[in-house]
């Protein structure tokens, strides 16, 4: 839960898209798979459902969207730790200078279930932003300076294995994949670079929604036959 990959990181990823492997799973701490817009906006939304209960065995994984900086940003989405059997809802914030802070929003969130999520930033008051989940705010506004106009969008998942060089599994679907150029004025999303790393990668991809998984399949006990909509 950091902010996403940087460009020429990005660039290497998508050169490696047409071939992922398991090869070099866990080999970096932070591991990604998903989307980052072109351009700035102002707001990015997204229905994310977890497929399987994530099988992490040291650090997290997470689904989520969000918006950032060079070392700022705000996210909202799924997260998963060692020994859960379920998702939880969190909220991070980055401000300037500042460390992170993690939020729950929700306990518990069962795999199968998709739900809205979104960052947007206020109406007439340019650099503060809010966290939604199924149109309705979970956050306060949080203000984050140099952020109007400037800032790219990113729906992603991630693992983090702490520098153990384990592979945490997951499989997080995405849908609805919106921008707001401006607060309200939602478009489906059409141009975006893609991304993955070794270990992990994007199934199905079209112009508003992908799979982002790890390429080992977690247990079948833990995969779920279908999504419950609570959009």
């Amino acid at each position: 839960m950091r902010r996403s990959l940087l460009l020429a990181a990005v660039l290497l990823a998508v050169c490696a898209f047409a071939a992922p492997s398991y090869a070099g799973c866990g080999a970096s701490d932070y591991s990604y798979a998903g989307l980052e817009t072109h351009g700035a906006t102002r707001g990015v939304s997204a229905s994310i459902t977890a497929l399987a209960v994530p099988e992490v065995r040291q650090g997290h994984v997470a689904g989520w969207v969000g918006v950032n900086g060079a070392n700022a940003w705000i996210q909202i989405g799924l997260s998963a730790f060692p020994q859960d059997s379920t998702n939880h809802v969190y909220l991070e914030v980055a401000r300037p200078g500042h460390d992170p802070v993690y939020r729950l929003v929700r306990a518990t969130l069962p795999s199968g279930q998709s739900h809205r999520f979104a960052v947007l930033e206020l109406a007439q008051r340019p650099n503060w932003w809010r966290a939604w989940l199924d149109g309705k705010p979970v956050s306060a506004a949080v203000f984050l300076p140099g952020s109007h106009g400037r800032w790219k969008a990113q729906v992603t998942a991630e693992s983090w294995n702490d520098g153990s060089g384990a592979c945490n599994l997951y499989r997080y679907a995405f849908r609805g994949i919106s921008l707001a150029s401006k607060p309200g004025g939602w478009k489906t999303l059409t141009r975006a670079s893609s991304f993955h790393d070794a270990g992990y990668r994007m199934v199905g991809r079209s112009r508003s929604a992908f799979l982002a998984s790890s390429t080992v399949t977690p247990s079948p006990s833990r995969l779920v036959a279908s999504a419950s909509s609570n959009d």
